[in-house]
């Protein structure tokens, strides 16, 4: 119906008649029904896949028929914001937490690690279907729609680079240089200098390298034989198959010692409750006795703990002023954040750039199988939130940032501070299941909207619009696969929108 809808809505010379006015105004009444009939029919559908463990055809089902309301529900029945308001989306979302609910409760999506060999400094991150974007959002946030998405088992480093790693590849690269790491659209002769290197608080050889670009993540993971993660297997290493709020887990970051500002407040203020501040010693020599003085009694005064605005060693929980004071044993913190596989500063510290370009509208299209993220865009995702973070919102697990206000295309903000760094992935040669590739193949929306249209009673008659000839009937095939449409870094079903 929306493909020839939007047919009809290019030829004036048919919407300009009474019968092409009554023939457009017929069709879209018929869509209205199909699409109002189609919920029951996947009411119907999903729970027979899900009883005989059909994971991948329930995946398949579910999320184009997502993919079919967003693509041709918000566009043709009016703007998208008016349309979400009127109807109970979460009811697609319910559905696929129902697959989700029976595919873990199957036993899958989280296995153990029974066969690859993990370097110590990563870790293994289980393959499987995983709900990504953010819940209880509108068509206007770039989390939605929440969003079913099957991640390949791979490889992610534990620590975010450090500076001295990355000073080794800068040499190396300087001293000989090599195009073959290089992204294509990188500039010629390519400087990979770190900007956090200006800044002796941001500069330890054990600090996370910040204040670097997407071309200089891109070709240090290419020179470690590495790559970026996606943001598909980013958010699942920070979020796992729970979907974690943060990833540690639901708990506040306030009452967190994760390196943003209020949990280095929240460390400070521990440590003062544990090993209260004492007053400072008087100057020797001052001669002075002037105990009541004003002065005297402002230099009496404790002064509390204060953690510095800077980067944690990649490999401490802790910022450094606080080991020390643990390693004196005048401090006690044994708790730890690391994320469900255990990768550790997903959240705070550097913030971390990944494969993907931004798209605001991605998620609607997205392909279900590893997506790779859109073909193009004006710049690339950054995830975790960085040591600078104000907004707990930026730590959490499924919010994503892009180049712009808050920071730049180098890695730092507008101010010049430098925040951004990576870390990097490694893909498995791991075979999937059968059935898991471009699993939005199968799946039919028009037998879905035939089989609706099979139980509504004939409609009589119309006669031929003008300027439109009148072509032969057409045989429906039960459960013919349509060749998938690509689009913008995702796959959508051809039947969707007829």
């Amino acid at each position: 119906y929306s493909r020839r809808i939007a047919d009809m809505e290019k030829k004036p010379e048919v919407m300009s008649t009474a019968k092409g006015k009554e023939e457009y105004q017929r069709m879209v009444e018929e869509r209205r029904k199909a699409v109002r009939q189609l919920p029951e029919t996947m009411k119907d559908r999903v729970p027979l896949m899900i009883e005989g463990k059909e994971f991948d055809d329930a995946v398949a089902e579910t999320v184009a028929f997502l993919q079919f309301w967003i693509g041709q529900v918000f566009r043709s029945e009016g703007a998208a914001a008016h349309v979400f308001k009127q109807m109970d989306f979460d009811y697609i979302l319910r559905m696929q937490m129902q697959v989700m609910d029976a595919y873990t409760k199957a036993g899958l999506g989280n296995e153990k690690n029974t066969s690859v060999t993990v370097p110590q400094d990563m870790v293994f991150v289980p393959g499987g279907y995983y709900l990504m974007g953010r819940r209880g959002v509108g068509p206007e946030d770039d989390g939605f729609p929440m969003h079913l998405v099957y991640v390949s088992p791979f490889l992610l480093d534990k620590y975010e680079v450090s500076n001295r790693d990355y000073s080794n590849f800068v040499a190396k690269v300087r001293d000989k240089p090599d195009p073959a790491i290089e992204h294509p659209l990188a500039p010629p002769l390519k400087k990979h200098d770190a900007a956090g290197w200006l800044d002796e608080g941001l500069s330890g050889p054990d600090q996370p390298v910040v204040g670097v670009d997407w071309f200089d993540a891109y070709a240090y993971a290419k020179y470690a034989g590495k790559r970026l993660p996606t943001e598909a297997e980013w958010e699942k290493a920070a979020a796992g198959i729970e979907c974690r709020t943060y990833p540690w887990g639901n708990s506040e970051p306030s009452t967190c010692a994760v390196n943003w500002v209020e949990g280095r407040t929240c460390i400070a203020a521990e440590m003062d409750r544990q090993n209260p501040p004492k007053p400072p010693e008087p100057e020797k020599g001052s001669g002075c006795s002037c105990g009541d003085s004003k002065k005297a009694r402002q230099m009496a005064v404790p002064q509390p703990t204060r953690i510095p605005e800077r980067t944690w060693d990649v490999k401490a929980q802790l910022p450094a002023k606080a080991m020390r004071a643990r390693d004196d044993e005048f401090f006690e913190w044994t708790q730890e954040y690391p994320g469900p596989y255990g990768a550790i500063h997903m959240a705070g510290n550097a913030a971390e750039w990944v494969h993907d370009w931004f798209d605001t509208t991605y998620y609607g299209q997205s392909s279900v199988s590893d997506p790779q993220g859109p073909a193009e865009g004006k710049g690339h995702v950054v995830r975790g939130g960085s040591y600078l973070s104000k907004d707990k919102t930026e730590l959490m697990t499924q919010t994503r940032m892009y180049p712009g206000k808050a920071f730049r295309e180098n890695g730092c903000t507008v101010e010049g501070k430098a925040l951004v760094g990576f870390r990097c992935a490694k893909s498995l040669d791991i075979v999937k299941k059968s059935g898991e590739d471009d699993i939005l193949e199968k799946v039919d929306i028009e037998q879905l909207l035939n089989e609706i249209r099979a139980n509504q009673p004939a409609a009589p008659a119309k006669e031929t619009v003008p300027g439109q000839p009148a072509g032969p009937a057409r045989e429906v095939k039960a459960k013919e696969p349509k060749a998938p449409v690509k689009g913008t870094g995702g796959t959508v079903p051809a039947a969707a929108g007829r």
